[in-house]
């Protein structure tokens, strides 16, 4: 992934293609173009060696997706001066950093990187999943709030459903879910990667990764916070809206590679890695679903607005 994360992103796509062909006896003589494609992009990365600079970049590329959604809802709660939601955020985002590093400690003194990796598949999946679905939520609250009159009424209401202990608590569940389904292809990648430099160069490349991450984090928050309500809204909803359409490409993706789900090709479907976007209903259909919701979220949307302003002032 250090070294090329079209040929990373390829790869993964081309395993699940490969399995999905040789399951098939119609379709297995498609099966070797796949293999000679995995070899071709591979084989130049066989003898690859690393720098600190490479361990740094995993946590950047792998913690970004991570951080726009736990920066998404840090930004929420500070717009609706909530402490509580602030601390559920926080507590749910420390959880799942602790489970992946003691993931990461586990994987070194007890299991083999290979074992691990498959499991890391099955997590990878399912938090995928779960997270998409949950984030569909938020992305249709912050469309729904970027009227700033609406926000406002919500801010006057001291305890509103929206701020209430169950909601928080999702808080903490989606952060943990998200830092999860990232840490431990973190440690994945690390732990591959350890063999091949020294200590001091692997902890000075985790190190400068988690200090970009920490100082994009903060220049999320802040400029968030300066923001006008609508544009902020609707600007984290799409955000939003997008990650949830990438986390269930990628979860159910993950399922295929584990084997709970079968690797089915269909030749007719888009193929776009950097969207998530797979040739398998199993991954496609699901992401239409979702683009449908978000489309009829905003036509409504729009037709109330309109609705709204269609009424004559008493």
């Amino acid at each position: 992934m250090s070294q090329s994360q079209r040929v990373y992103n390829d790869t993964e796509r081309d395993l699940v293609m490969l399995d999905g062909y040789l399951s098939n006896p119609d379709q297995r003589a498609l099966a070797a173009p796949v293999i000679d494609r995995l070899v071709e992009g591979l084989a130049p990365l066989a003898d690859a060696q690393y720098s600190w600079w490479d361990a740094a970049l995993i946590p950047i590329r792998e913690g970004l997706e991570a951080l726009l959604v736990v920066g998404a809802l840090l930004m929420y709660a500070k717009r609706a001066g909530s402490r509580k939601a602030k601390l559920w955020v926080a507590g749910g985002s420390a959880a799942g950093l602790l489970a992946s590093i003691g993931a990461g400690f586990a994987v070194v003194l007890l299991l083999s990187s290979s074992a691990f990796g498959h499991n890391n598949l099955l997590i990878n999946g399912w938090t995928g999943v779960c997270a998409s679905v949950m984030l569909l939520y938020v992305s249709y609250w912050l469309h729904r709030h970027s009227d700033a009159k609406r926000f406002n009424r919500l801010l006057a209401e001291r305890s509103t459903r929206a701020l209430s202990g169950g909601h928080m608590f999702t808080l903490a569940l989606l952060s943990f879910f998200a830092i999860v389904r990232e840490g431990l292809e973190t440690v994945i990648f690390l732990i591959g990667m350890a063999s091949k430099m020294s200590g001091a160069e692997l902890a000075a490349g985790i190190a400068t990764g988690f200090f970009v991450l920490a100082a994009a984090a903060l220049v999320i928050v802040k400029a968030g916070a300066k923001l006008p309500i609508r544009p902020f809204f609707l600007g984290s909803s799409l955000i939003v809206f997008y990650l949830c359409f990438k986390f269930m490409g990628s979860g159910i993706h993950s399922l295929q590679m584990a084997g709970i789900l079968p690797s089915t090709v269909n030749e007719a479907l888009p193929d776009l890695t950097t969207f998530s976007l797979y040739p398998s209903w199993y991954s496609t259909l699901p992401q239409l679903v979702f683009l449908a919701c978000g489309c009829i979220a905003v036509v409504l949307s729009l037709w109330k607005g309109r609705r709204g302003r269609d009424v004559p002032v008493a």
